[in-house]
Formats: C-alpha cells, structure tokens, sequence
C-alpha cells in the first residue's frame, strides 16, 4: 500500500486492511503455539489437510475518481480469501470500459488521455471490482483560475462552472472532441477583476469573448501570444496592453479584434526600475521599497487615495546616484518630483515631459549635464519649477514659455548660455523668476513687463547688458528686483519708480550710470536700495526723504555721486544702514542731519562736508582713521599722536609738544610731551611711532564734550622757515567725539557636559575677573567701557555640542529673567569653536547670547556678532558683511595695542570679525559696534515677572523644524517684536487657534545654517484647558507638538536663587516615578520639572 499516492487521489478516501494483516498474524501465531503444546510421543492424532486459498471477495479503492486527462491516479486492490484473509499474491487483471478516454496498467496506475468517462475494472479469477472514473479536460484547471480571478461567484450565467461536467458543457465554453477548450464567450456577463495570467495554457483556444464586462480590468495576460487566437473582443472593458512591442505587435496581428489599447499601471514595477537605476541600496532612506506594502508607504512615494496611482516622488537629499531613467515617464498622475540635492548624473530624460500632469518639478542640486529638454514645455499643468546646481547648458528653452499655469521658475547656478527668451512674457501666472549664476547674456526682454503677477525678479550674476527696460515698471506686483552682478548699462529708467510694492531694489555691481531718478521717491514700500558698485552719477534727489520704511541704503563705489546728503533724508527715521563712502557725497555738519545719523542710523560711512583729513594729530583707543574718525569710548584711556612736520627737508629734531584738554570749557588736564629724537619728517608716518610726538591721556579725562589744544615747540626753537604747524587747530580748540556707551554686563555660564565631565570652564568662571587676559580682546577690540561680569553656576547637560549649549543658554536667560549680555563657556564643546546669534535693534533680547570654548579672540568675536558684526571675508566665513570697505578683511588702518607699553597695529592685519589670523579690528567695525550700542536698548532693570509658557525650538540648515518641551514658568515675558516667515500656534482640539505668534528665527553664526528662537508667552488662564498643540510653521513645512509627543527633558534649578543648574533630555521615555531623576542631579535639593510636549495638568497647576 502507498498511502501518499493515494492521498493524491482527487476524490474518495485511500484505504488498508491494517487490522485484517494483524488478525492474520495473530491466527499464525497462535496455531503454532498450539501445536507446540500438542507435541509428544504419545499424540497420533492425523492433522486434516489445509485447503489452499482462494479470492472470494475483491475491491477497489477509490471507488470513484477523477483524474485530468495527462494525468495519472493509482488504484489500489484489496482481495480476500475464503477465510477473510488478505492474498497478497492473487493474480489481477486491470481493464478500462473505453481506453480512449482512460488506460490502466498492471499495477492499477490509470492514465487520463481526453475528457470522458470511464470505468475500471479488477478481476481475480471469477471475481471483480470497479471503480467509476471521471476524465476532466486538461482544461478545466485554466476555466477554474478564471472563475476565480474574474469573480465567477457574481456572474450573471455560470452553469456547470465549477461542476466536474464536460467544460464544454459549462456556461460560454466550447470544447473539441478532446475536451480541449476552443472559444471562450462570456461577453456582457458580470465578470470583474482580472484575467489569469494561465489563460494561455489552453493550447486550442481560438477565440475569446469578453467585451462588455465593464469592471474587468488588469493586463491582458501575455501567455496568450503563444496561441493561435484568431478573435479577441475586449471592448466595454478595463483590460489593459502591457508595455511590451512585441506584445502590442501580436495584439495587432489578430485577425479580429475589438477592444481599446489601454495602457496598464505598471507603477510598482516602474518603481523599482527606478530604485534601481538610481542606486537604491545606498539611499539613505528606501523604507518599503521593493516590497508587497502598499506604494504609500514607500518612503517618499504619494498615492491617490481614491485610485491608487502614484502622485508623488520625493526623494530629495536621499543620496541618490547613476541616472534618471526613461521609465519616469509611466507616472502620468504624478504631480510632485523632488530629485533634488542628490548626486543624480547624465541628461535629464526628455521623457520627462509626457508627466503632464506635473504641477512641481526640483531636479536641482545634483550632477546633471547636456541640456534642458525642450519638452519640459509640454508640463502645461506645471507650476513651480528648480533647475540648476549642477553641469547643465545650452540655452533656456523657449518652449517653457507655454507653461501658461508656471509660478516659480528658479534657473540658477549653472552654464547655461544665451538670452532669456522673449517668450518667457507669456508667463502670465508667474510670481517668482530667479535665473542666479549662469552664463546668460543679452538684455532683460522689454517682455517681462506683462508678467503683471511678478513679485520676486532675480537675475543676479549673471552677463546680462543693455539697459534696464522702462517696461518693467509695469511690474504692479513686483516685491524684489535684483539684477546685480551683471553688465546693465545705461540710466535708471524713472518708470521704475512706480513700483508700489517694491521692497528691495537691488541694482549693485553693474555699469549703470546717469542720476538716481527723483521718482525713486514714490516707492513708497521701499527698504532697501543696494546700488553700490555702478557709475552713478549726481546729487541724491531730496525726494529720496519720502521712502518711509526704508532701512538700508548702500551707495559706496559710485564715484560720480557728489554733495552732500539732503536735509530730507532725516526724515527716514527707520534707516539704519547709510553706506556711501568712495563718491562724492558728504555728510553735513548740520546739528540736525548729524543727530540724525547719531540716534537714528546706527551704520554709517559718509565723509564730513569740507572736513579735512585729520593728519596733524588725533587719540586713539583701539583704531583710528584719518578719514573717518573713530569716535572714543568714554572712560577708557586714549593714546595721543601728534605729527610734526617740516615743509622741506631739515636736520632738526622733533621739537617738544604740549597738549591741553577741556571738559565743558575747563581744561581738565595738560601733559608736556618731550622733544624727539627723530628727524623732522616732511610727511606723517603713522605707521612709525617714533616718528609722532606721543602720550598716555588717562581713562577720567576721556569724556563727552572734550575738546583738545595742541601747541607745537612752545618755546619758539625750530626754525619757522620750515613751516611747521606751531598750534592744533590753527585756532579755537578741537572738538573730540567721545562717546558714553552703556555699561557691558556679561554673565557668564560654565558647561559641564555629562558626556566627558570637563570641568575647565567652571574652574576658569570661578577665578575669573574683569581684568583677566581672556577678556582683553573683548575690552579692546570692541566698544567696550564700563565691564561687568556675572557668574553664574555650573550648569550639566547631557550634550557636548556647541549648538546644544547655546540654545540651553537662550532657555536659561529667559527663565531666569536675564538682562544683559549671556556668555555660555566650555573647553571642548564639539561643533564649533564658538557661536552667537546675531543682535538686532530694537528688540533687546535677540543678539544677547553667545557660546565660546576658552578662547580669548573667540570670545570677542561671538560677542561682536552680538553687537550686529556680520563676517568680514577671509578664512572662508560665511555671512559676509558686503559693506565692509576694505579688501581680504584687513584693518585697512593702524591700530593700537596698547599692552607692554603701547605698539602700533599694522592695517594689514585681518579684521577680528574673519576668520584669519593675527587680526584686531577695523575703524569700520569698531564705530559700527559702538553705534550699534548706543543705539541698542541697555535692558538691565528686570522687568515683572508673571505666567508664561517657555517655548522654544529651531531650524536646521535644511529647514527641517523642531519644537522642544514646553514649560510653564514665572518670569518676565519674552515675545517676538516683529513678524517673520515663521509662524507658532497654539490649537484647540478641533484644530481651531487659541493664539499665534509670527516671527523670523534667529540664525546661528559661525554654525552650519540653523536657527532658534526661546519665547515666554504670557499665558491665559483658558489655556490649561484649551492648548492642545503647538505647530511651529515656516517656508519648508510645519511641526506640531501635544503632550507627551516628544522626547522627555528635566529642567532641574535651585529653589532659592531660580539658577537652573541642570538640563537633560537623555531621558528614559516611558513614564518616571517620583524622585527617579534625583540621582542625575548634580546637587542635592534642586527643583526638578519634566516635559514631554505642552505642560500636564500637574505642570499648569504647579
């Protein structure tokens, strides 16, 4: 017996005589025991003898059965003799009603040859058995999967479907003689879902009816093209032609056809095709793909929820590589393709412009090459575009010019060549057009005046000439015009100033010439003019005094502008940046304009109206310039220079000097100056010390209102045909411009990191005084008079990153109600060597906070980003401040070191604010800081303190957001001053707002890009039942946070003072017992509070 083929049988049951064997054994097995016991040698008892066996009984199991014709089913015969027992032996014979339809062989295997039926018959001797036998068509297997995958269950007819009757007998079925199926009709019946793809298994199959099936749908399955089909009727259907030229190519063959070629969605298979030619084993994030998950779940691929079809691929900064393939055609409803910022090689497939569905398109970034295709004209539906960053050129298509949906067009950092084409004037929905870095030239098209809804024109760096066309001021929507860095000739056409809503016009580094137009004055909205670096020409048009919110006014490098600035100009009571040196224009003396430039615009560099140079001697503190006087800091010791000179050349000496000063009409101090040693010059020599009647002026006499008389050889001894200047000035005394700035309070805050345990900065905090040489840059290099230092406790984070503590002390200082200037120190923080934020008037808590490791000229330079100093360009900083005057960041005059006795600053030295070393700093950047600290609000008086919410979070240099924990807190309120493009909301459950805040984020200098922002909001009291979320929003997306929605963070402080002493957010996720977080306190007794998100209940009420 083998019961496994058996087993196989399709239907009836296998069977074995298991318990007749053992019976038979057990008979054997007793007799001879019996006639064991009867041996002896008195027995003479004559044994009968046996009679043989012979078949009484004989059956077949199965009794029934079914077998495809080709296949095989084994039978298995059970034959007993007359006293029951199994005959292993009996001699069969096997015999079939009709071996046409099935055969049997001596062991019982039967073979199917075609559809039919058929009995099986076993004889042993005299007796038999059979078993009924049912043939299906090889067929039958093939008509079953079509049932099943077109939803046989709800088809209008299906008799005999599923029966084990003759297929030809089933609904739409015809068969041959054989069985074998020749035509399928099953036209307008219900069916739905697919065709098996086995469909072409059934060898005869010539004709297939399935049109008016109207929820059929999927491939027509390619296995049929090895048939010889002579009808296919597929029409009223949703069944599809794969993409296949040689499958179409059969499909057009058929004698007759009826159906349309519809495409099949091939977008998973696409896909990966996709994956593949772009290097999707190394992405950095490939979550799903390749797998059976739904397409919406494959990291960066957007699905139509109704349909399913792919609307989104973004994979940008995904670290992909090779070359986009063609098969990024075959997403016709794709609306979104980010490629962007990845190292993508090759052309950019022409292919790319059958998505016309397409509304946004970024393929920058990456290693492109050839051109750009002129198909992309045919993404009608296109409405924001990035191109660029990469090796592409050629000329811009004009083809783009039919985008007639296109709102965003950046074309930017790459050769592309040519003009802008005069079709881009068709762009009637176009808001913002940037062609940046390129090879374009030509003129700007006169066309582009039509773009009525334009509001950001950039066209910088490019080699665009000719004039600026008169048609744009047209432009009624325009917000920003920048076409600097390229060859615009000719005058300011005056049509520009119609401009209503112009905010920045930007016009630096070309060859424009003429005047500035007087209808410039009409740009009501105007606040930034940046016209350095051109051949302007002329007096500034007093009409220049109605440009009301103006803030920024860069005029330097235009030789031809000349006189003085006009009076109108104090009218501008929120500029507060004036750059005109190397023209003509000078600054008035007039007390009014002067004040003006004093209180009002805090950056400056205008020479004085017939000021002369002033050569003959001068103070200097830190720097000095003959030309644009650097004014003194008050109470800080000064070092006069006196320059005696000689009209011809002499042999005399230096005669003796003596210099008086007055405060407020009384001289207030005197000191004689000896004679030199040093021949009498013909020409000052500022760089050489013994060649200036030099002295120490003390600390007290440096003062507002001081005034200054030199008096050359008091006693008459050099000989007065040598013309030497005997009194500084010739009469009256010289005014000196000293100036009292605000005491500079710097509190200082050492990190200990729980990551390495360092410990320098506390020990240095803890010794540290005002005098101390760390701080000598800071007292000398910037405006600083009266110095103060805080010291605040040791503060233990789990970070060592720069970035980390920086933020913590922006938490800090709101927290605590600080004022002042907040310096975070440690020895090793990574990252960095040290970072700031960058001050900014009038709000006087942005720019007060700065991170360093213990380094004396780090120190200084973050505190002098404090103080509004942007970069000056050496050593590869970025951020670099355009106005700066001087080349490759130098001092560009002599400076005064005045420790170990007082030595000269070669003006060759790098700027402080670069980074390049050795440096100082420059006249431009110390006045610009002292302005910038008069000006900038000296907030020591605490203000009250009240609920609020601590809010704070940032953004990288990616522009990925970020919230931290929130807090609720005593302390003054911290609130953003101005709005921004940034924007933080608190929400009800329903999604509603309960308040929102707009504001622009702070950015991290000398970091990688990102920024922060630390807020206390004052709370209302429906708030602690009412917030439900926060959502930090900006330009790349938003972020919301609930309670318990972030990682947790401690906030530990003494209870006493209020100094936070520790802050965590390495914390355990799931919920803390209480007093878990006791044994990461640095010190015992300190006040613990925990955040997960928004504020518990228990965090409200505390």
């Amino acid at each position: 017996m083998n019961p496994t083929t058996l087993g196989q049988v399709h239907a009836g049951k296998p069977y074995f005589h298991e318990a007749a064997a053992r019976s038979a054994w057990a008979v054997v097995a007793v007799g001879t025991i019996i006639a064991m016991l009867s041996c002896g040698g008195e027995d003479t008892t004559t044994t009968p003898p046996v009679e043989p066996s012979r078949p009484t009984t004989i059956s077949l199991q199965p009794d029934t059965f079914f077998v495809v014709a080709g296949a095989t089913v084994n039978l298995k015969s059970v034959v007993e003799d007359q006293r029951g027992k199994l005959m292993f032996n009996a001699a069969l014979t096997w015999a079939t009603s009709d071996p046409a339809i099935a055969t049997v062989d001596t062991a019982g295997v039967v073979t199917g040859i075609r559809e039919g039926i058929a009995t099986v018959t076993v004889s042993a001797g005299s007796i038999s058995a059979s078993a009924a036998g049912t043939i299906h068509s090889q067929d039958r297997r093939t008509l079953m999967d079509v049932f099943y995958s077109a939803g046989g269950g709800d088809w209008t007819s299906s008799e005999n479907w599923e029966s084990h009757q003759p297929v030809g007998s089933w609904y739409g079925v015809e068969a041959n003689g054989d069985g074998r199926v020749t035509a399928l009709r099953l036209s307008d019946n219900g069916l739905s879902g697919h065709l098996p793809e086995d469909l072409g298994n059934m060898a005869f199959l010539t004709e297939v009816h399935v049109d008016g099936n109207e929820d059929l749908a999927g491939p027509i399955p390619g296995s049929l093209i090895e048939l010889d089909l002579q009808q296919l009727h597929y029409g009223r259907t949703m069944l599809c032609t794969v993409r296949d030229e040689g499958f179409r190519a059969w499909l057009n063959s058929i004698p007759t056809r009826e159906g349309d070629f519809i495409a099949c969605i091939e977008e998973r298979s696409d896909l990966i095709k996709l994956y593949e030619a772009m290097g999707g084993e190394d992405w950095e994030n490939s979550g799903n793909w390749g797998t059976n998950a739904p397409l919406d779940s494959w990291f960066g691929i957007e699905v139509d929820s109704v349909t399913g079809r792919v609307t989104g691929i973004d994979l940008n900064r995904n670290n992909l590589k090779g070359e986009v393939p063609p098969e990024i055609q075959y997403f016709p409803h794709l609306r979104l393709l980010r490629l962007d910022y990845n190292e993508l090689r090759g052309e950019v497939p022409p292919e790319i412009g059958l998505l016309t569905e397409l509304r946004r398109m970024d393929i920058d970034g990456n290693r492109f090459t050839g051109r750009i295709p002129p198909e992309i004209g045919d993404l009608v539906k296109l409405e924001e575009v990035w191109i660029g960053g990469n090796d592409m050129s050629g000329p811009i298509p004009a083809e783009i010019g039919n985008l007639a949906n296109l709102e965003i067009l950046h074309l930017y950092e790459a050769p592309f060549s040519g003009s802008i084409p005069e079709e881009f004037g068709a762009l009637t929905e176009l808001r913002v057009l940037r062609i940046e870095a390129t090879r374009i030239d030509g003129p700007i098209p006169a066309t582009l005046g039509a773009l009525e809804k334009l509001e950001v024109l950039r066209m910088t760096g490019n080699q665009l000439s000719g004039p600026l066309p008169g048609e744009l001021g047209g432009l009624d929507s325009l917000d920003v015009l920048d076409v600097s860095r390229n060859r615009i000739t000719g005058p300011l056409p005056p049509e520009v100033g119609q401009l209503d809503r112009l905010r920045l016009l930007i016009l630096r580094a070309n060859m424009i010439d003429g005047p500035v137009p007087a209808e410039f004055g009409q740009l009501g909205s105007l606040q930034l003019i940046s016209a350095e670096n051109n051949l302007l020409s002329g007096p500034l048009p007093p009409e220049l005094g109605g440009l009301g919110y103006l803030f920024w006014l860069y005029l330097q490098n235009n030789p031809g502008l000349s006189g003085p600035l006009p009076a109108e100009l104090t009218s501008l009571e929120y500029l507060r940046e004036l750059i005109a040196y190397e023209t003509g224009l000078c600054a008035p003396t007039d007390p009014e304009v002067r004040a003006w430039l004093n209180d009002v615009v805090y950056k400056w560099r205008v020479p004085s109206c017939g000021a002369e140079a002033q050569t003959g001697a001068y103070l200097i503190q830190s720097t000095q310039s003959p030309e644009y006087p650097v004014p003194l800091v008050a109470g800080r010791s000064a070092l006069l220079r006196v320059f005696v000179v000689s009209e011809k050349e002499t042999a005399e000496t230096i005669p003796p000097v003596r210099a008086m000063f007055f405060l407020n009409g009384t001289e207030v101090h005197a000191v004689d100056i000896p004679a030199g040693s040093g021949t009498l010059p013909t020409e000052t020599h500022p760089g050489v010390m013994d060649l200036s009647a030099n002295a120490e002026i003390p600390a007290e006499v440096i003062q507002p209102g001081l005034e200054m008389v030199v008096e050359v050889d008091p006693d008459g001894t050099v000989d007065a045909s040598l013309g030497v200047a005997r009194r500084i000035p010739a009469e009256g005394r010289a005014a000196v411009e000293v100036r009292e700035v605000p005491p500079l309070h710097l509190t200082l805050v050492p990190f200990v990191s729980r990551a390495n345990n360092n410990r320098q900065a506390v020990s240095f905090v803890a010794g540290a005084t005002e005098n101390h040489s760390m701080f000598f840059q800071t007292r000398t290099l910037l405006p600083v008079g009266e110095f103060k230092i805080i010291k605040h406790g040791t503060v233990t984070i789990d970070s060592n990153s720069i970035f980390d503590m920086l933020a913590e002390i922006g938490r800090i200082r709101a927290l605590e109600q600080g004022t002042g200037h907040w310096l975070g120190l440690n020895a090793v923080a990574a990252g960095a060597g040290g970072v700031a934020y960058l001050g900014a008037h009038p709000d006087p808590n942005r720019g007060k906070i700065s991170m360093s490791r213990l380094n004396a000229e780090t120190i200084a330079h973050e505190l002098g980003h404090n103080l509004n100093l942007r970069h000056t360009n050496c050593g590869g900083a970025a951020g670099i401040d355009l106005t700066f005057p001087y080349l490759n960041a130098r001092t560009g005059v002599w400076g005064y070191d005045p420790r170990d006795g007082g030595s000269l600053v070669p003006p060759d030295r790098a700027d402080f604010m670069s980074y390049c070393d050795p440096s100082w700093v420059s006249d431009y950047y110390f006045t610009n800081a002292l302005r910038f600290r008069l000006i900038d609000p000296n907030e020591l008086e605490i203000p009250s303190a009240e609920r609020t919410l601590l809010v704070s979070g940032g953004a990288s240099a990616d522009g990925g957001l970020h919230l931290d924990p929130a807090f609720v807190i005593e302390t003054s309120p911290v609130v953003p001053l101005f709005g921004g493009p940034y924007r933080l909301e608190g929400r009800r459950v329903d999604g509603s707002e309960l308040f929102s805040l707009s504001f622009e984020m702070q950015e991290v200098w000398d970091g990688d890009g990102r920024s922060g922002f630390t807020f206390a909001i004052p709370v209302r009291p429906e708030w602690e039942l009412e917030l439900a979320s926060l959502v930090l929003a900006g330009p790349n997306g938003s972020v919301e946070m609930r309670e318990g929605s972030e990682p947790p963070m401690a906030i530990m402080r003494d209870p006493v003072t209020g100094e936070v002493r520790a802050i965590f957010r390495d914390l355990p996720a799931d919920p803390m017992a209480p007093g878990a977080l006791d044994a990461l306190a640095p010190e015992p007794g300190l006040e613990i509070m925990v955040s997960g998100g928004l504020p518990g209940v228990v965090a409200w009420r505390r």
